[in-house]
């Protein structure tokens, strides 16, 4: 499944910037460069990769540029201006100057440049549960809610045979020609499926992150005042993962949005919780009132950005996965088969459809 991103140019509030860690505002804070010049500059590179808007079909070779650290890639280009403003944008994506610069194209590609240049469109009710409310009318009893998934049996002859524990008709059995996999392919996650050696091996070389999301009462911080995370001695005041990246008003009096990234994936909810809540308590703002932090609800979109090494990435790695599409009736439709942008896998699952409703 895929959290659309919040593209965070259409703050409520003017945002200040804080060191989390110290709980200090930073009132001098400035970067050197044009970000209006990096920007043009970046999206001049990234312009080149229109495929990257389709998936991970790339080509061979792969341009060396996709494999390079983002940092290395910033230098390369003089796009420096642009760092900061990448790292609040794609967030999620991990430690956007070690990975590779694919992945952060694909969580800043040609799609969100062009959004910021005309406009991000919005569902008219600002409301996107509605796509699944309509799907689920359709539907009906054919989704089941709260069940298990126990064991998936794939036959290429017979179709696929899946045994789920439901909450009110016990074991059931369900038998399809296809099955599509719309859930991060982590081992974990796909421990159920009767994976082969080459589909288990493949998904164990992922790594990901964890993307932390919440709402907050009681912060004491004024309703005036959003909050960029920064560490000033770190490159590009960028914070090294585990960090906040914003905390920042919703337009309820008194709740605050709050994100946070952990490339850690043994870090509990809980500690995260809690490290947020003493950093927000700490941190200094004019006007702070009482501060007693509270979480009134918050998710944790774990397993988040998907990713292997630039190694893998060269020695072929996407073509292997795409090639699993079908195999034995499965067909995969996450975003780790293309970003965290939920109009972009909807064109991929598009895209499918004709191959998938031929199989069946």
């Amino acid at each position: 499944m895929s959290f659309p991103r919040t593209p965070h140019s259409h703050r409520l509030t003017p945002s200040r910037y804080a060191d989390f860690l110290t709980g200090k505002l930073d009132l001098s804070l400035t970067y050197p460069g044009n970000i209006s010049t990096a920007l043009e500059a970046y999206a001049a590179q990234v312009f080149q990769y229109p495929y990257l808007d389709y998936g991970f079909d790339l080509p061979s070779p792969i341009p060396a540029d996709l494999l390079l650290p983002f940092g290395d890639f910033v230098k390369k280009y003089s796009l420096d201006a642009l760092v900061p403003f990448a790292w609040i944008f794609a967030q999620g994506v991990g430690d956007i100057l070690t990975l590779p610069t694919l992945y952060v194209i694909k969580a800043f590609g040609t799609n969100d440049i062009l959004d910021l240049q005309t406009g991000f469109l919005t569902t008219a009710l600002h409301d996107n549960s509605l796509l699944y409310s309509s799907a689920e009318a359709i539907l009906g009893d054919d989704v089941l809610y709260s069940s298990t998934v126990l064991a998936v049996e794939r036959d290429t002859q017979n179709g696929v045979k899946m045994i789920v524990q439901t909450p009110s008709s016990g074991l059931i059995l369900i038998e399809s020609k296809t099955l599509i996999v719309a859930i991060q392919p982590t081992p974990e996650n796909l421990s159920p499926i009767d994976l082969d050696d080459h589909e288990a091996h493949l998904f164990a070389k992922f790594t990901w992150t964890e993307y932390f999301t919440g709402i907050l009462k009681d912060t004491g911080i004024p309703s005036n005042t959003s909050l960029v995370n920064i560490s000033p001695s770190l490159p590009y005041t960028i914070p090294a993962p585990p960090s906040i990246y914003t905390v920042e008003q919703t337009g309820d009096p008194g709740l605050l949005l709050v994100t946070y990234l952990s490339t850690d994936i043994t870090t509990s909810d809980n500690d995260i919780q809690n490290t947020i809540i003493s950093q927000v308590k700490k941190v200094q703002v004019d006007g702070k009132m009482a501060s007693n932090p509270e979480f009134v609800v918050s998710s944790n979109h774990k397993p988040f950005t998907l990713s292997v090494s630039a190694e893998e990435i060269e020695e072929g790695f996407y073509g292997e996965l795409l090639a699993l599409q079908g195999v034995k009736g499965t067909w995969y439709v996450s975003a780790s088969f293309h970003t965290h942008d939920s109009s972009l896998i909807w064109r991929y699952v598009e895209g499918l459809l004709p191959n998938i409703t031929a199989a069946s």
